[in-house]
């Protein structure tokens, strides 16, 4: 009993166990789908009842948490520095006057780079705001310098408008975003490292039936694994599925097929366990990056996305994230045909070696016995 339980405790903990604790986990951390109370310091230059509003604004908005008015614009880079802000805004001296005289002023805005999903995210939400109050600020100056009507003014300061539609994620939600792929990834880790010790060294009347059994094994614990991570998601914490769940279904299928054979192959080719674990997580573990799924590979050198089209999870990781955000994937069919002929290259080349060691295993017994 003891030795069963050992078998079968590494596959139980690196598939099943351990994506399923990080999934909770990680799903758990990102459960707030927004970034909210951003600490931003303000630079009142200029003050006026027309700053005030804009800094209303910042202070009214979710997104902002005002922690400080500093003297000098000089010292909002210097709060980025000390970590005190993300983001900073700075309204200059005169900025109200210069507007009247339509001047054209500018607001200086100081956002800290290194913290890159919150920058990102709040120069986004300030560009909401300050967008929205740029026709509002304006009407009034264009009314009484040009002395315009109400109408006219709005029109005017209305002139250049822009409308944007965000698809897929319009929340930004980094849930829905990062999510989906990150912890199959995960999965499928695990589920290469213990595939790939899988194969014992044991009597066994065919090769292809041997292997095929623990290809299979294999495929079906991977798959409830990632199908139980993507469950997760979906129905514990709101992650869209909007192609429905049978794509989704089959698409993961073939992909734990593909991982599968992969590891049954590793097995076949490395005798040593630890060292075949080892290679295992080598081929897999840096696949979520190079896969393009976290860094578009538009923005890779073209080397990397040539090694890129040859790991499993980039035929995986962004069709998955398109049929849930999006309802479907151009590339939905090649990824399926992919897995396919991937995996049964794997498993051939697996029986291959494990043929060939055989042989060679037989010809030293023989060699032996004659001696």
């Amino acid at each position: 009993m003891i030795r069963i339980l050992r078998k079968y405790l590494m596959p139980v903990v690196l598939i099943l166990l351990i994506p399923q604790v990080a999934n909770l986990l990680t799903c758990t951390m990102l459960i707030s789908k927004h970034l909210h109370n951003i600490p931003m310091a303000v630079y009142m230059g200029d003050d006026t009842a027309l700053t005030r509003n804009i800094v209303k604004a910042f202070h009214d908005s979710e997104t902002f948490r005002i922690v400080e008015y500093v003297d000098s614009p000089d010292q909002l880079v210097e709060d980025v520095r000390q970590n005190k802000i993300i983001y900073g805004l700075a309204i200059p001296k005169g900025f109200t006057s210069d507007l009247q005289k339509l001047k054209a002023p500018s607001l200086l805005t100081i956002v800290d780079g290194s913290q890159l999903s919150a920058a990102s995210f709040a120069r986004i939400s300030s560009s909401d705001i300050l967008l929205t109050l740029k026709a509002r600020v304006l009407e009034p100056y264009l009314r009484q310098s040009f002395k315009m009507t109400s109408e006219t003014a709005h029109s005017a300061a209305a002139s250049l408008t822009f409308n944007s539609r965000l698809l897929g994620n319009p929340t930004r939600n980094y849930l829905n975003f990062l999510m989906p792929g990150m912890m199959t990834a995960l999965a499928q880790v695990g589920l290469c490292m213990a595939a790939s010790v899988s194969i014992s060294r044991e009597k066994r009347r065919s090769l292809a039936t041997y292997t095929g059994s623990k290809v299979l094994a294999y495929t079906v614990i991977g798959f409830c694994s990632m199908l139980t991570i993507l469950m997760v998601q979906v129905f514990g914490f709101g992650v869209p599925i909007k192609c429905g769940w049978m794509p989704v279904v089959w698409l993961t299928l073939f992909f734990s097929f593909c991982v599968s054979s992969c590891g049954i192959m590793l097995s076949t080719i490395f005798w040593d366990k630890v060292f075949a674990t080892q290679v295992a997580a080598l081929v897999f573990l840096p696949s979520t990056i190079l896969s393009g799924y976290t860094w578009p590979l538009m923005a890779m050198p073209k080397f990397y996305q040539v090694i890129s089209w040859y790991l499993p999870f980039t035929h995986y990781g962004d069709p998955i994230r398109d049929l849930m955000l999006k309802g479907s994937s151009p590339v939905f069919s090649n990824s399926i045909l992919f897995f396919s002929v991937s995996a049964f290259v794997f498993w051939g080349f697996g029986m291959g070696c494990e043929t060939l060691r055989e042989r060679i295993a037989e010809r030293k017994g023989s060699s032996v016995e004659a001696a």
